[in-house]
């Protein structure tokens, strides 16, 4: 929309002097809200250094309500830097979880975020402290939307398959999902959709399949997702040597 100019991608000198005249004539309260927002419109257009600039302003900000928009602008910097500084987006996560533990104004997934960092570096300690934040995920019990699930079993996946556990989880309320077949295809057996998340004991210690259950038999890669991607609550995951299949 025209009238939404901290949501404009141009940051030409033009640009950043127009937002400049905008933002100082804004209701005070709001700016903090503007910079960041202008930020995440810059990051998506590639424009990465001005983002964090931007983000950083955030951090910075003795504005009014500016505390409210600071836990936000700590988690897109770190998400700005994966990929590009791993200690870097370590470091923000860490400042998240530290400064504002109830992750309000968040995705509330730092310590998956981070966790999936920390898998990163290979090394024990690193992994033990990963699989704690899964564990506090989980503790917290917030965002439990089907993607956000399907990255902290693939964080459970990796930590199984670097340190060879078949029962790498410690919290009782694992989430999971059942199986209901709905269809086949010449490609795969089944494809199938999942049901609600149930709080239910460790996968580890059921009898029933589920697609934790990966995480338990780190033996069989050809089980394994090599790449998914999320659209909606549709998923479209790539497995080794097989073609994609749909998960909703």
């Amino acid at each position: 929309m025209t009238d939404e100019w901290f949501r404009s991608p141009d940051w030409s000198a033009e640009a950043q002097k127009d937002f400049e005249a905008r933002l100082a004539r804004a209701r005070p309260y709001n700016r903090a809200q503007y910079v960041r927002i202008k930020g995440l419109a810059l990051h998506k257009a590639g424009e990465r250094r001005g983002a964090r600039e931007l983000w950083e302003r955030v951090l910075q900000s003795t504005e009014e309500l500016a505390t409210t928009q600071q836990a936000s602008a700590l988690e897109h910097l770190g998400d700005s830097y994966v990929g590009d500084n791993a200690a870097a987006a370590e470091d923000y996560y860490r400042r998240l979880l530290e400064e504002h533990p109830t992750l309000n104004g968040t995705s509330h997934t730092a310590e998956i975020s981070l966790a999936e960092l920390l898998i990163g570096k290979g090394n024990r300690d690193s992994m033990e402290e990963a699989l704690a934040l899964l564990n506090s995920f989980l503790e917290r019990g917030t965002s439990q939307f089907p993607s956000v699930l399907f990255r902290w079993h693939l964080a459970l996946i990796s930590i199984a398959q670097a340190t060879g556990r078949k029962r790498p989880c410690s919290a009782r309320r694992e989430p999971r999902w059942t199986w209901r077949p709905v269809a086949r295809s010449s490609h795969d057996t089944r494809t199938s959709v999942w049901s609600t998340p149930m709080p239910r004991p460790c996968v580890a210690c059921a009898s029933s399949p589920s697609s934790a259950a990966w995480a338990h038999y780190p033996d069989s890669p050809d089980r394994l997702p090599k790449t998914y991607q999320a659209s909606g609550r549709s998923f479209h995951i790539v497995r080794a040597g097989k073609s994609t299949q749909s998960w909703r």
